[in-house]
């Protein structure tokens, strides 16, 4: 009775959304080439496995390369006390609009001596090139505040590791 009112794998797929069910495990559409044999009739894997393997060799057609460490989420500085320095010398380079040179955000290395207002992208698989419009008045205020931060941060860190 229990599989005719909530289906046979209701307890099994509980947070399974039912169009991945449907995909995988269902009988409407064009025949695929994945194994159908149904979910849980395997003796060595249970229905989640067996999803979860049709799934990853769905995905694999896409994936080309060796996956990619998660960097680090630790402040690049060696003390607190540098950490410190760093936010209050931001806070007054920033107000007092103090522009590095060298990071392309002074207005002395711009092209023609105006800001960019779009950049090419490379986009794809083929390198399509994309032009992402940049207005001055919403991304150079974004890119100062990153190259003072930058330029901030390389400072501190050499003078802390003593370089």
């Amino acid at each position: 009775m229990s599989e005719l009112q909530r289906g046979k794998y209701a307890d099994e797929f509980e947070n399974v959304h039912p169009d991945i069910l449907d995909r995988y495990f269902g009988v409407n559409g064009a025949p695929s080439q994945r194994d159908h044999s149904g979910a849980g009739n395997s003796d060595d894997e249970d229905g989640i496995s067996k999803l979860d393997n049709m799934i990853s060799t769905d995905q694999q057609s896409h994936i080309r390369h060796d996956p990619v460490d998660v960097p680090k989420h630790a402040a690049p500085f060696a003390s607190e006390e540098a950490e410190g320095i760093f936010y209050a010398a931001l806070k007054d380079v920033s107000a007092a609009g103090i522009v590095p040179r060298d990071l392309g955000v002074h207005d002395s290395e711009w092209d023609g001596g105006d800001y960019s207002t779009f950049e090419a992208i490379k986009s794809g698989r083929r390198g399509k090139l994309l032009n992402m419009v940049l207005p001055f008045d919403i991304w150079w205020p974004k890119a100062v505040t990153w190259a003072q931060g930058l330029d901030l941060m390389t400072r501190i860190c050499i003078v802390e590791n003593g370089d």
